[in-house]
């Protein structure tokens, strides 16, 4: 997948619904705050689900982010890289439910080639 956001100018009644609502599914967690933006963030089954939101030039933007295990993965390996350049770190091991969706595809390919 990678990452899909959902972005918007939105009032404070919209913003608090946003909020709420994800507050109920997910948990209340944290806010954090960097500058004028500021963030919630869950983190379930090898995704993070964040919520992020500042005020520029008098306007209230809000975007919510799903980003994948994988990119989640990548950017941990490579900000532990930046930290520990002269360490190496193993690959993590392959997704297994891909490799076996990959392998089920093969299958299927090649009773389709022999039929």
């Amino acid at each position: 997948m990678g990452i899909l956001t959902v972005s918007s100018d939105l009032d404070g009644p919209a913003l608090d619904q946003w909020r709420s609502q994800l507050e109920r599914d997910y948990g209340t967690v944290g806010a954090r705050v960097q500058g004028t933006q500021w963030m919630l963030q869950w983190v379930r089954h090898r995704q993070m689900l964040r919520l992020t939101w500042r005020i520029d030039q008098g306007r209230q933007t809000a975007s919510v982010s799903l980003v994948d295990g994988r990119v989640l993965d990548d950017w941990g390996r490579r900000r532990w890289q930046r930290r520990h350049p002269s360490d190496s770190i193993p690959a993590p091991p392959a997704d297994s439910s891909a490799a076996a969706s990959d392998s089920s595809a093969a299958a299927s390919d090649s009773s389709a080639a022999a039929s």
